[in-house]
């Protein structure tokens, strides 16, 4: 098993008036190899959750094991960690820095210790299979698209060759065409690769079509944790919660209501449109 989060508790402003408890006793385990969907409301504790993983936050109680061994003992090598548990934040402009998209690719494995050269291999590497062309490597990254911005600091995270790949909201504000590009981009890579890929979303859509389990916050607490088809199927909770199911499993729920003998616990686009092609031949 990849990662276990143990009894997690994070708190911000501590010993103050403003004292926030961000993460609440939190546990759970990512196994190797897995597509994990973690999904709430703004001010649920999910991006703080994410922050932990790789240490880029330090929680009050509980501990996160990467292969058995505690993440936050005072000898464990942080920068090897930042190497197998990479994050992509929300807004790639805080991870693009340099002049241009190679040299900053090449960043993190420089600063994991490579040579200039299997830093630029890597790089190399990682921009092709993001689907950079050779042309635009040395554009400056903020003159690129927003879905090329992501796609660049998403290769400068893969560079580091990590295990685990964390991806904060990575389609929010893209337009449809964008945001497809993205999710099939992840879809890719973790076929290519086999790396592990924790996708925070506030997109019920997007989790549906391509997590294998979802874990769901609800003000610093971790509410569920099971498959999309089991987490959906608590719709009205996910409503008290602040969410929602996907859209094409509300049609059913809509159908459902009228009085139409459809099976509700259909989550993913083919397998709705299999659900009303049955309905419509009966």
């Amino acid at each position: 098993m990849s990662i276990i989060v143990d009894h997690l508790t994070y708190i911000y402003a501590k010993d103050t008036a403003y004292e926030t408890r961000a993460v609440d006793d939190v546990s759970f385990v990512i196994n190797d190899g897995e597509y994990l969907g973690i999904l709430g409301a703004t001010g649920s504790g999910k991006s703080t959750l994410i922050q932990t993983l790789n240490a880029l936050l330090i929680p009050d109680s509980g501990t996160v094991y990467f292969d058995g061994k505690d993440i936050f003992d005072k000898d464990y090598d942080k920068k090897e960690l930042r190497g197998n548990v990479g994050l992509v934040f929300q807004y790639p402009e805080h991870q693009l820095f340099e002049t241009d998209v190679f040299t900053d690719v090449c960043y993190g494995p420089k600063n994991l210790g490579l040579s200039q050269k299997d830093a630029e291999l890597r790089a190399y590497e990682a921009l092709k299979l993001v689907g950079f062309k050779d042309e635009d490597f040395y554009q400056s990254p903020f003159d690129l698209s927003g879905g090329e911005k992501r796609k660049a600091a998403i290769a400068g995270v893969l560079a580091m060759k990590p295990r685990v790949l964390i991806l904060d909201e990575p389609t929010a504000g893209l337009d449809p065409k964008g945001r497809w590009e993205i999710l099939e981009l992840i879809k890719k890579i973790r076929e290519e690769t086999g790396i592990t890929i924790l996708l925070v979303s506030h997109s019920m859509d997007d989790v549906a079509e391509n997590a294998e389990r979802l874990i769901v916050m609800y003000k610093s607490h971790l509410v569920f944790d099971d498959s999309p088809v089991n987490v959906f199927s608590h719709y009205e909770k996910m409503k008290e919660i602040g969410l929602d199911v996907p859209q094409v499993m509300q049609v059913l729920l809509e159908l459902k209501r009228r009085g139409f003998p459809v099976e509700t616990d259909r989550i993913t686009l083919n397998d709705v449109k299999s659900e009303i092609l049955r309905l419509l031949k009966r």
